[in-house]
Parts: structure tokens; sequence; C-alpha cells
């Protein structure tokens, strides 16, 4: 399967395509686009999706929503990217489907941690 990653940040989708990268025994598929990810995600499994919060097509809680609505997604992780400290933020993203948190500017070994954890050692 694969892990999705959607980020309309270069740099930050480089960073964190490098990270998942590592994980050898998984597609790393980026998007810069929210729409461009969900149209992949509408008949394609993945093991992990990570997004942004704050994109301009939509923010990550609108599309968490979008993908919670596919019923193959519907248990996949899904780790908001974010740089937003307001407890509503959090609040409504774990309402929408979000399970894990990080926080930007990303932290390398964070990320490559938590990619251990839900997809456990290689």
């Amino acid at each position: 399967m694969a892990i999705v990653i959607v980020d309309d940040s270069a740099t930050a989708l480089i960073v964190l395509k490098s990270v998942a990268a590592q994980r050898r025994e998984r597609e790393v598929v980026p998007f810069s686009k929210a729409s461009d990810a969900l149209a992949f995600l509408a008949d394609k499994p993945a093991d992990v999706i990570v997004s942004d919060y704050s994109m301009p097509e939509m923010d990550g809680i609108q599309f968490t929503r979008a993908v919670r609505e596919f019923a193959h997604l519907a248990a996949t992780p899904i780790v908001m990217v974010t740089a937003a400290t307001e407890p509503e933020v959090t609040s409504n993203a774990r309402a929408a489907g979000v399970t894990h948190f990080m926080h930007k500017p990303i932290n390398a070994l964070f990320f490559k941690t938590l990619l251990n954890e839900l997809l456990g050692p290689r």
C-alpha cells in the first residue's frame, strides 16, 4: 500500500517525502493539491495519510472529512501537520477524523518514530 502526503508547501513535501521514503516497503505518493489526493484516494487504499492543515484549496479538516467518506479509508490513520496552536483546530480536526498531529516545523525524527508506531517496525 502507500503513504499519501498532501502539503502545498514544496519544502514540507520534500521533507515528509524524504522521511517516508525510508519505509522502502511502502510507496510514497505526494500531492501539492488536496483535490488531486482525493481523486487518487477515491479508489486506492493507503496505510497512512499525512495532510497539512493550512492549504489554499481546502484545509486539512475539510480534506479529512472528505477522506472519511470513503469507506475503504474509514480506519486509515490520518496525521495532520500544523503550525496552528488554537485548541479548536485540534478539536475540530479530531472530530473530523484526524488520529495524530505533528507540529511545524517538521521534526524528521518525530515523523519517523510516528510512522514506525503506525506501520510497525521494518
